[in-house]
């Protein structure tokens, strides 16, 4: 699978530096040609803005979505009618990339979420290969301590173990062990 302009965007998206320069180093780019492709994604496109067009998903990623299919009606009424776009991305392919298409063509409620159905086990919990939603439903108890728009942190507990999840577009970029007595 070749490199799409919407992995290099959504790249550009991420807390996780340190995996994105190892990403990019693997494939032999460059920051310069992340900081390309996401410039024209944002300027032809207007990703960043918060009214753009679902169209442009696919057109970044090359071809059609994996998926489309109507959104149930539990949505808010404003969102009845649209479509959720689900995108499978070789840069990720332990899950799949979603947005959602409104009736009247913009997008909303991009996000990553679980590929296949698969056994929660804990002890390999990794970046860039669980999603918010999945570590949620595994652990035993969670709590969210900082939220904005496509950024969280929460906190995990897994029997008597606490972590640390950091999470941009609902994909888990960091996964630190917390210490008793600590934030």
């Amino acid at each position: 699978m070749s490199i799409t302009e919407l992995e290099l965007y959504l790249m550009s998206l991420m807390s996780g530096h340190e995996l994105v320069a190892r990403w990019l180093a693997d494939h032999a780019l460059t920051h310069e040609h992340l900081e390309r492709a996401a410039t024209t994604a944002r300027t032809k496109y207007s990703l960043d803005e918060p009214v753009h067009d679902a169209s442009a998903y696919r057109e970044l990623a090359r071809g059609v979505p994996i998926s489309s299919e109507p959104v149930s009606n539990t949505v808010a009424p404003h969102f009845v009618g649209s479509t959720k776009l689900t995108f499978e991305l070789g840069a990720w392919p332990a899950v799949r990339f979603v947005v959602h298409a409104h009736p009247r063509g913009y997008a909303w409620g991009r996000r990553f979420e679980v590929g296949a159905q698969r056994r929660a086990d804990l002890n390999a919990v990794r970046p860039w290969a669980w999603t918010r939603d999945a570590l949620t439903v595994a652990a035993d108890t969670h709590a969210v301590l900082d939220e904005w728009t496509e950024y969280a942190e929460l906190r995990f507990t897994v029997g008597d173990k606490v972590y640390r999840g950091i999470f941009d577009l609902d994909l888990l970029q960091r996964w630190t062990p917390v210490s008793a007595g600590s934030s």
